[in-house]
């Protein structure tokens, strides 16, 4: 495995994760009661699959590889382009490496995660959106030698992205974009600095459109 990149318990950024996962949680909740109280414009859902690069950016010896996710988000609307979106996805991270007597090594990284975004949509089907990512490791395997061994005690079980996206969605339900989401948090504890990238193509299909409330 790498030997630039290893990982401790913090207690402290431990309280820190759990502050930002309240903060997210609360926000998604209040969203939902403005959402309800106010917004005239049918909320809707959809399915969201993507691939590209993956990337941990920590020295010379990493590499790109191909990451992705998949996952399902509802679009809470407060007008006719402005809406809240949320969800969950899973997001299958990591990156090659090369040290001495290690060729092709690999580390894979599965995070379960809640995006909030703000999303803004034209009439003509355009979009944007950006928020915040914060996700849970729940794999964390080091390949190397034709060996795979666990990984997530080097790993910190916490992380935080940006997702920001632009793309179209037509009126048929279907949806194409770019997503990217830089790592904020940091991998490693012990001083090197060590963060996810994970760059996309992504695709999207509306399965669901509530129905039309009343002034």
């Amino acid at each position: 495995m790498p030997s630039n990149f290893h990982g401790e318990v913090d207690p402290i950024f431990t309280n820190h994760k759990l502050s930002i996962m309240k903060t997210l949680l609360s926000a998604v909740l209040i969203a939902l009661i403005l959402y309800s109280c106010k917004s005239a414009q049918p909320p809707a859902a959809r399915v969201t699959a993507g691939a590209g690069f993956s990337k941990i950016s920590n020295g010379d010896s990493w590499r790109g590889t191909i990451g992705g996710m998949a996952g399902a988000e509802i679009c809470l609307p407060f007008s006719a382009v402005s809406s809240v979106n949320t969800g969950l996805n899973v997001s299958f991270q990591g990156s090659k490496y090369e040290e001495t007597y290690i060729e092709n090594g690999r580390v894979n990284l599965v995070y379960i995660n809640l995006p909030v975004m703000y999303g803004y949509q034209s009439p003509g089907g355009l979009y944007v959106e950006a928020g915040l990512q914060p996700g849970v490791l729940i794999s964390a395997k080091d390949k190397y030698n034709g060996s795979t061994h666990d990984y997530k005690d080097a790993v910190k079980k916490f992380e935080l992205g940006i997702p920001i996206g632009a793309g179209y969605r037509f009126n048929n339900g279907l949806g194409i974009g770019l997503r990217v989401i830089p790592g904020i948090t940091n991998l490693d504890d012990t001083g090197d600095k060590a963060h996810n990238f994970l760059g996309m193509l992504l695709l999207s299909y509306r399965f669901w459109k509530g129905k039309q409330q009343k002034k």
